[in-house]
């Protein structure tokens, strides 16, 4: 699957994830803790804020990375054992994600959107729900396009 050309390169070498949430930003995703920056526990070992939502009613995380060592290609291939879908944030290409076999019937996984922001680079959003959520997999793919968003959106301030 060809991936659209973006419309300006955002490197993310030397990008602290949470930096890209302001105080408005967190209000916006209904953020209720500090965000906290960390290193991913995955393959890619990349920068990543985790960002916490706790309500009454559900209770999840963003976790958003700074992956540099791959772009959202890996996710379109068919090499890894996700549904995967081609979307656009923000004028970029971007890939929704989530494990295959997951959804509203056997409990969702939360989804994932992954921006194509330069050459072998990817922001990656991901959103974990603790729990049920009462959300389809659809609204929890529409949360984390949401915040790819804002953080595209203050990447592209920055430059």
């Amino acid at each position: 699957m060809a991936i659209p050309p973006r419309p300006k390169t955002l490197p993310l070498d030397n990008v602290e994830p949470c930096s890209l949430f302001d105080s408005n930003a967190q209000k916006q995703l209904q953020i209720s803790e500090e965000p906290e920056s960390r290193v991913s526990t995955d393959v890619y070992k990349a920068k990543q804020c985790m960002l916490n939502v706790v309500t009454e009613d559900i209770d999840y995380s963003y976790f958003v990375s700074a992956i540099t060592t791959e772009g959202i290609g890996a996710w379109l291939d068919g090499q890894r054992v996700v549904v995967a879908k081609l979307v656009s944030v923000e004028g970029y290409a971007a890939v929704d994600y989530y494990p295959k076999g997951t959804g509203p019937s056997n409990g969702n996984a939360g989804c994932s959107t992954a921006v194509d922001v330069a050459d072998g680079q990817q922001l990656d959003v991901s959103m974990r729900p603790f729990g049920k959520t009462g959300l389809s997999q659809d609204q929890e793919c529409q949360m984390t396009e949401k915040a790819a968003a804002l953080a595209v959106a203050t990447l592209q301030s920055a430059r």
